[in-house]
C-alpha cells in the first residue's frame, strides 16, 4: 500500500521536479488551484487528490498580495514556467529563500514591495530573462547584494523607494532601466530601528 501511495503521489504532483502542491505554502497552494481552476484535496499525509486537474502551463498570473503570508518555501513556484506576473506585495516576507524563482522564465513582472525584506539572497534574480519591473519599495533592506541585478537584461523598471539603502551616487548608472524612489527612503530613524 505504501509504494501504490508514493507511485501516485509521484504521478499526481506534477513535473518531477516540481515540489508536490500539497506541500507548498498554503496561501500559494490555493492561489495555483485558482488560477487552474482545479479541484485539489490535500489529505493528512500530504497526498494531493485531484492534482492531475491542474494545468501549470495554463497559469500566467499568480496574486498573491495582502494575503497575510509570512514565509515561502524554497519549490513554491516551481513548475509555474509560463508564469508572467507574480503579487507577492502587502505581505509579511522577512526572507526569501534561495532559489525561490528558479524556473521562471515567462516572469515580467515581480512585486515584493510593501514586505518586511531586510535582505536578499545572493542570484534570487537569476534566470529571470523575460523581467521587466522588479518592485521592491517599502521594505527594510539596508544593502543590496553585488550583481544582484546582473542578468536582467529585459528589466526597465526597478522601484526601490521606502527602504534604508544607503547607496553611492551613480550606482545604477548605464545600467538600462530606471530606478525609481531612491530619494524616498525611510527617515534615518525609522532605518536605525529596522537594524
Amino acid at each position: 500500500m505504501k509504494m501504490l501511495r508514493a507511485a501516485l503521489a509521484l504521478i499526481l504532483s506534477g513535473p518531477a521536479w516540481a515540489l508536490p502542491v500539497c506541500e507548498r505554502t498554503q496561501q500559494v497552494r490555493l492561489a495555483i488551484v485558482n488560477a487552474s481552476q482545479a479541484y485539489l484535496h490535500c489529505d493528512e499525509l500530504g497526498f494531493d487528490l485531484g492534482a492531475e486537474t491542474l494545468d501549470f502551463s495554463a497559469i500566467r498570473m499568480l496574486t498573491l498580495e495582502s494575503a497575510a503570508m509570512d514565509s515561502l518555501k524554497a519549490g513554491d513556484f516551481h513548475g509555474l514556467a509560463s508564469l508572467e506576473w507574480l503579487r507577492l506585495d502587502g505581505n509579511r516576507l522577512t526572507e526569501l529563500p534561495a532559489g525561490i524563482f528558479d524556473g521562471l522564465p515567462s516572469l515580467q513582472e515581480l512585486w515584493l514591495g510593501g514586505n518586511r525584506l531586510t535582505s536578499l539572497p545572493s542570484g534570487v534574480f537569476r534566470g529571470l530573462a523575460s523581467l521587466h519591473t522588479l518592485n521592491l519599495g517599502h521594505n527594510r533592506l539596508t544593502s543590496l547584494p553585488a550583481g544582484i541585478f546582473d542578468g536582467l537584461p529585459s528589466l526597465r523598471e526597478l522601484e526601490l523607494g521606502g527602504n534604508c539603502l544607503a547607496l553611492p551616487a551613480g550606482h545604477f548608472d548605464g545600467r538600462g532601466f530606471d530606478v525609481e524612489g531612491l530619494d524616498e527612503q525611510d527617515d534615518p530613524g525609522a532605518c536605525a530601528q529596522s537594524q
